[in-house]
């Protein structure tokens, strides 16, 4: 299974990417909100992320 949200972080900057091509990438699908959460919670507690 692919990852709904990609994750990427180079120089201090994380750049999220929904990857559900099938749904559009519409951020109503279930199972974007859960993802979205924990990377603003990943991004919180990474002191490199600018």
């Amino acid at each position: 299974m692919e990852d709904i949200l990609l994750y990427e972080q180079q120089d201090g900057v994380v750049t999220l990417t929904i990857n559900r091509p099938e749904m559009r990438n519409a951020i109503p699908d279930p199972g974007i909100q859960p993802a979205l959460i924990s990377s603003a919670e990943r991004i919180n507690l990474d002191r490199s992320v600018r």
